[in-house]
């Protein structure tokens, strides 16, 4: 097994077919790890990445691994740190690697040692792992090559200041049909708010539900968006320019890849509520980014009846799931969600104390949380 260390894009590029070969044999894959969704955030990233690639012969097809991480730095206190994180976070929900299940013992066990000598050749202080999608045999095969006389291992709390846990991400798994779903999913009383409230969206001339389109989109992600500000901006003193900035670059990718499903909730033709919801074809999930509604209209709920035609929605294109991303927001269970948990730990190498200089290209972000 030999480790390559990738910081060209052209030069990954031409590895987009076996990135997607192993994306589509490896049972822990997810969107935020998919060729359309990671290829534009490195190229956003410009310069402080790379991708740790796994192979077992010189051709492209004998690649059976691939983990993408940035440089950053960050200050605490008086210290500049500089950080290895995952190349996703903190915009991506969910962060990780790519594995061919035959070749995940060997393939970790090479990226902890191939990490370890970016430790003494980067001078990294910290490799920050956070929101990790991963089983926990994955995790340990990686933490269990980092030996603890040089590492320090220290796992972090995703509990925000409202209480949510955002570690804890509900999912739902698709029956067949819409029928199905609402009679084995959900309970009675949501069975019958569902069938309620879109019966009453479907059959008013004041209402309708409409996912956005070419002539749209950029419209329909700018009235989310203030949705979204209207209610969280306050949070968010300092970051909502670059939050906006860094959302709508990201989605109006997803929409050019096809991988966008942005439904908005209009009565008597003024926008009330939208979702965002990216859609990876290839593992059959709809993936819940982003909501917002008009604070001042609740008649029927924006939030439900988006949530209801969505569901609906995807199940009659044959998805298999729903996934409402991080938080453990009650309302998302109501729905028929089952908890999913990630990891996010930090991982502090005793190499510390190196000179630092500004990591080429990184730039400090912030994800568009609701906390």
């Amino acid at each position: 097994m030999r480790i390559e260390v990738i910081t060209s894009f052209s030069e990954l590029s031409r590895l987009q077919p076996a990135w997607d070969a192993v994306y589509d044999a490896d049972p822990e894959a997810q969107f935020f790890l998919s060729w359309s969704w990671l290829s534009g955030r490195l190229q956003e990233l410009g310069k402080a990445w790379l991708v740790l690639v796994a192979r077992t012969g010189p051709d492209p097809s004998a690649c059976v691994a691939f983990l993408p991480v940035r440089l950053s730095q960050v200050k605490k206190g008086d210290a500049i740190r500089r950080q290895l994180r995952m190349a996703g976070s903190p915009v991506a929900d969910y962060t990780g690697f790519l594995c061919r299940p035959e070749h995940e013992a060997l393939a970790l066990a090479g990226f902890a040692e191939a990490l370890q000598r970016l430790a003494r050749q980067l001078h990294w202080d910290d490799l920050e792992i956070a929101s990790l999608r991963a089983s926990d045999r994955r995790l340990q095969l990686l933490l269990g090559r980092f030996p603890s006389d040089r590492f320090v291992p220290k796992h972090s709390s995703n509990v925000n200041a409202d209480g949510i846990d955002n570690a804890v991400c509900p999912c739902v798994r698709l029956p067949q049909t819409w029928d199905e779903y609402l009679r084995h999913s959900v309970s009675a009383n949501t069975r019958q708010k569902l069938r309620r409230f879109l019966r009453l969206v479907e059959g008013s001339s004041d209402l309708g539900i409409a996912a956005a389109g070419p002539e749209t989109v950029e419209q329909d992600i700018q009235t989310l968006l203030d949705f979204w500000e209207a209610k969280w901006g306050s949070r968010k003193v300092g970051r909502m320019d670059r939050i906006r900035v860094q959302t709508r670059s990201m989605l109006l990718r997803c929409f050019e890849a096809g991988c966008l499903f942005l439904p908005t909730l209009r009565y008597q033709g003024r926008p009330v509520g939208a979702l965002t919801i990216l859609l990876d074809h290839r593992k059959k999930s709809y993936l819940f980014h982003m909501g917002g509604r008009d604070e001042a209209f609740d008649a029927p709920p924006p939030g439900l009846c988006l949530h209801a035609f969505s569901i609906r929605h995807a199940i009659e294109a044959g998805f298999r799931t729903y996934d409402f991303l991080r938080g453990n927001e009650a309302y998302k269970f109501s729905f028929g969600a089952e908890p999913h948990l990630l990891h996010s730990l930090v991982i502090s190498s005793r190499f510390s104390g190196q000179p630092k200089h500004e990591p080429r290209g990184a730039a400090n972000e912030a994800a568009p949380s609701a906390a």
